[in-house]
Order: C-alpha cells, then sequence, then structure tokens
C-alpha cells in the first residue's frame, strides 16, 4: 500500500470514482436533469457527478453518514481534478512515452482478460469436488510455523547452524547473530501455507519434520530456518486463498490454449535464420535490428519489432532467454501480445467495449505523470529518515514469508518514503494551482450550497 498524501490519494480516488460511477450512474439519477454547481473550463461539475463520489465515500467508510464538510471536499475534489487535466494539457503530458506504454499495458491486459472470458470463459470456472482436489493436490491443508535468522557471512551462519541443531533457538540466536542496521525480520515468522510460500525453492520445507532446522544460500544472504510447528487446516479455513490461486492456474492454462489457437490462426513462423542470429549476438546493440523474426497472416516482425515489444511488455529489465525453444516462444507470445490480440478483439467487437474505460484510464495516468514531474522520484533522503520511515511503519513491510532476497523490498519502502516527503510539495502545488487557474473556476454557490446541506 502506498503512503502518498491523502490530498493525492482522495483526488486519484475521485478521479476514479467519478469516471466509473458516472458510467454506469442509477437509472433514476440519468433520468432526471442534472444541476450545475461548477465550471472548470469547458468542464461541467454536476451534482450528480459529486453525489455519486459522496456515495462511494459513505460505502468506503463503512456507510457512515457523510457530512456537509466532506461533502464540500468532494466537491472540492472534482474541481482540483479539472484543475489538474488543464494543467496536464498545458505540459503536452499526453505526449509522455511513459503514460502511453502504461495505457498500452492496461490495454494488452484488459484485452487478454476479454478475450479469455469470451473464448474461454467455461474453461474458467470450477465445482466443488474439482476444489477440493485442487485443495489436496497443492498440500493447502498443512501449515508449518517457521522462524528465521538472516546472516551475510557464511560461517557464521554455519555456526549458528551448528548451535541451533545442539537445542539453541533461533530467538536466542537472533540476539546473538543478528544486526540491528538489518531490516530483515528475524524470529517467528508465523504460519505458514503453501498458497502464501511466495519462493517455491522453499517449498520442501512442508515436508520436513517439527524441529528440523535447515541453512539456505542465497545470493548474498545465508537463511537459517527452523520448523516451529505443523497444523492442519480445512478448506474452509482457507476457502478464498484456494479458490484464487485455482482460478490463476485456470487463467494460465487458458492463456497458454488460445496462445496457441492464435498462432495457429495466423499461421505464426518463426524466422529460423532470425532466431539464431538474436540468440549468438554477443549483445543486443550489436543485432541487426532489419532482420526478419517472425511471418504470419498479418505480416512479418522484424529483430527491432521484437526488442520494441520486449521492452514494452517487461520495462525493458528482464534478460533475453538463452535458448532456442525459450526465446522462441517468448518471441511468439510477444508477438501475440502486441500485434495478434489486437486484431482479434477488433474482429470480436471487443476494443470498442474497452475504449470508454481506456479515455478513463488515461487521465488517471495523466494525473500520475503530473504527480511524478512534481520530484516523486527524485525526493532525497538520508538512511536515518529511512529507517525512521521503516520503524513508524514496520508492520506495513514486514518482509513476504520466506522471502530470499530484500532488495525488491527496500526499493518499495524507499518509494513509499519518497513519496510521502513529495506529498506536502504536491499539496503545495496544488494550493497554487488553485489560485494561478482561478479565473477558469466558476462556481454556482447557492446550488453548491443546496447540495452539502443534504449531508448536515
Amino acid at each position: 500500500m502506498r503512503i502518498v498524501s491523502q490530498a493525492l490519494s482522495i483526488v486519484l480516488l475521485a478521479l476514479w470514482s467519478l469516471l466509473q460511477l458516472t458510467a454506469c450512474a442509477p437509472e433514476e439519477e440519468k433520468a432526471r436533469e442534472p444541476s450545475v454547481l461548477a465550471r472548470v473550463g469547458n468542464v461541467e461539475i454536476t451534482d450528480i457527478a459529486c453525489e455519486q463520489v459522496v456515495d462511494r465515500l459513505h460505502v468506503a467508510s463503512g456507510n457512515q453518514a457523510v457530512t456537509a464538510e466532506e461533502r464540500r471536499q468532494r466537491f472540492q475534489l472534482l474541481v482540483d481534478r479539472e484543475l489538474l487535466l488543464l494543467e496536464v494539457g498545458e505540459l503536452k503530458l499526453d505526449e509522455d512515452p511513459r503514460v502511453r506504454e502504461e495505457i498500452q499495458a492496461w490495454e494488452r491486459t484488459r484485452l487478454i482478460e476479454a478475450l479469455l472470458q469470451a473464448e474461454m470463459g467455461a474453461q474458467l470456472t470450477w465445482d466443488e469436488e474439482e476444489l477440493k482436489s485442487f485443495f489436496t493436490e497443492i498440500g493447502a491443508g498443512q501449515e508449518i510455523r517457521l522462524s528465521r535468522l538472516v546472516l551475510d557471512d557464511r560461517a557464521r551462519a554455519v555456526d549458528a547452524l551448528q548451535k541451533a541443531r545442539g537445542g539453541e533457538s533461533i530467538d536466542q540466536l537472533v540476539k546473538a547473530y543478528s544486526r540491528p542496521e538489518q531490516l530483515y525480520r528475524h524470529g517467528d515468522l508465523g504460519w505458514l501455507n503453501p498458497l502464501t510460500m511466495s519462493n517455491p525453492k522453499l517449498s520442501f520445507l512442508f515436508q520436513m519434520e517439527e524441529g528440523a532446522v535447515e541453512l539456505i544460500e542465497g545470493e548474498d544472504l545465508y537463511f537459517l530456518m527452523a520448523i516451529t510447528g505443523k497444523r492442519q487446516v480445512a478448506l474452509e479455513e482457507r476457502r478464498v486463498a484456494v479458490e484464487a490461486a485455482l482460478g490463476r492456474k485456470k487463467r494460465h492454462e487458458a492463456n497458454l490454449a488460445y496462445l496457441e489457437y492464435l498462432t495457429s490462426h495466423y499461421a505464426v513462423s518463426l524466422d529460423n535464420a532470425g532466431l539464431k542470429h538474436l540468440l549468438e549476438a554477443a549483445s543486443l546493440e550489436q543485432v541487426n535490428r532489419s532482420m526478419r523474426l517472425v511471418q504470419s497472416k498479418l505480416g512479418e516482425w522484424s529483430v527491432g519489432d521484437y526488442l520494441q515489444g520486449m521492452e514494452s511488455l517487461v520495462d525493458g529489465k528482464a534478460r533475453l532467454p538463452d535458448t532456442a525453444p525459450a526465446l522462441g516462444f517468448h518471441i511468439t507470445r510477444a508477438y501475440i501480445v502486441t500485434q495478434l490480440l489486437v486484431e482479434e478483439a477488433r474482429q470480436k467487437g471487443l476494443y470498442a467495449a474497452i475504449e470508454e474505460k481506456r479515455r478513463d484510464v488515461h487521465q488517471q495516468k495523466l494525473i500520475e505523470a503530473l504527480w511524478r514531474r512534481q520530484g516523486v522520484d527524485a525526493v532525497p533522503f538520508t538512511e536515518a529518515e529511512f529507517d525512521a520511515f521503516y520503524e513508524a511503519n514496520k508492520d506495513r513491510y514486514e518482509s513476504e514469508k520466506g522471502t530470499f532476497h530484500p532488495t525488491e523490498w527496500r526499493n518499495r519502502i524507499a518509494q513509499d518514503l519518497r513519496e510521502a516527503k513529495a506529498a506536502p510539495l504536491f499539496e503545495e502545488y496544488l494550493a497554487q494551482l488553485r489560485q494561478r487557474r482561478a479565473s477558469t473556476v466558476s462556481v454556482d454557490e447557492k446550488r453548491l450550497g443546496e447540495f452539502v446541506a443534504l449531508g448536515e
């Protein structure tokens, strides 16, 4: 969960509330004439739009009564939203490559979901017997309690292992071996289920007996793991998690099946020469980007097209597979996702179905780009600030149970800290924006007063 400013969070929430709820407003609201409370530029802010956001606040707060002041705040947030969009237009953030990539990624995801649901919806369902069988198959009925000590020196780790097997508890060893500056979760990790074990390399722990201790080597760290308890749980106790896991499994299988169908339907084939060239290239800078890599009924795809598509799929951070079968599959998948899905969706009329939502998402991403422009990615912090921020929010940042390396976890904390530090800057920016663009805002105080009074 991001620790962004309340102002920014609510602005984005208001954006989504307005966009999503307006699209599915109740018939009685659609039937009555909206009352215009304000105009920001050429955009009208109506009582219906505000009421939809207020209704969302009502639900989010546990159906507590929404006060007059809260109704006024929600109105102001919708005004702020339009001011931000005016600013976005003036700064031409619509041309931001990151925004375009984010929209494309969202579009691909929605199209895949829509296509799978339309073509293979029946394969994404299950009955109770299948759920029970899956529960047993993955061993979700057996849980272990795990205690952990994380060390960065092998000799110290081996020494700790010997002491643990000699009878010392992990809690005792934590006091002797852990370092205060290390932000790892030591000691009791609580009860773990195979469904919550994020690292598959640790699945063997569920086969160990209570009291067993193992030393696991990571890249730079050493993990002393002790099984301190074992128990059985019933399906009903883990039903939500098991259903989610089975759903993911079925979606994955349906996805692969659909990829095979599209490969055949559009006669997708790899150019062996292009594949060989890409595999043998010493670096991506040395590849011939114009070489043909894929052929299909829709045309050809070059090495350069693939590299560009890959970058959009993985943020340019992943390495290319280093075997012909793996690279071939990756190329085919990238081609299908970036080229064929849109064409298939258009033919089935699905592209138009997401177009309105696409516009809404686009506006959201533009506002987020404006947020980034205010320096969220560049706000500096000291180690002391990091430590203090972590301690203040420790409960939210407990490492994933069984996770090997804390690098990504630390990066997420750092990003949250940057956003928290940037929040006051953005709030100040928003206040200045209201003042600077005051002439673009026209409020009907009488109608606004009537709307606000409904909360008294």
